[in-house]
């Protein structure tokens, strides 16, 4: 499946793009030396932020920061032994869900310029989760149990960028058919 199928899928009334795209772009290069991946920017360019089934929040770019960074104000010498222990430290969060999971990228691999395969972390433990931002989207969107929760509700509510909250309108989402 590509990322125009999944697309497909999400497209609706969607927001026009993250406004913020060039500067989550220009920030992420600065800080950490990485790319976001491209399938990533098209989507948020398609959506922008928001949440999927009431339950995945895709962060605006321009909040994308490594688990090391989020955890800043809580550092110290038992916290970084757990990240560099797990090796979750230097993962690139785009996502967060409400039971406080993230989702992001290890560093690593966006440094290569390669599509990044999708992390979730739990807690300081960093579980595979799929080989991509697409492949992510396409089992959401296809109805799969991606958290363990069950099948998320196929809705997309867009993050309205004049208050920095969620639309009230919720976007239904199709099933992905291959």
């Amino acid at each position: 499946m590509t990322l125009q199928d999944v697309q497909a899928q999400i497209r609706c009334s969607a927001p026009p793009s993250d406004p913020r795209l060039a500067a989550g772009q220009r920030q992420v290069a600065q800080t950490y030396g990485a790319a976001l991946p491209l399938a990533y920017q098209e989507l948020i360019r398609a959506l922008g932020a928001g949440t999927f089934g009431g339950f995945l929040h895709l962060l605006p770019v321009t909040e994308v920061h490594t688990h090391r960074h989020r955890l800043a104000p809580f550092l110290d010498a038992e916290v970084e032994q757990w990240l560099e222990e797990e090796g979750s430290g230097d993962v690139l969060i785009f996502a967060v869900t409400d039971n406080g999971d993230l989702c992001g990228w290890p560093l690593d691999a966006l440094r290569t310029g390669s599509e990044a395969p999708v992390v979730r972390l739990i807690d300081f433990e960093m579980q595979p989760l799929a080989p991509s931002i697409v492949a992510l989207m396409a089992q959401l969107v296809s109805g799969q149990d991606v958290f363990g929760i069950g099948p998320l509700p196929a809705t997309f509510t867009p993050l309205c960028w004049e208050a920095d909250v969620s639309c009230p309108v919720a976007l239904p989402l199709r099933t992905v058919t291959e």
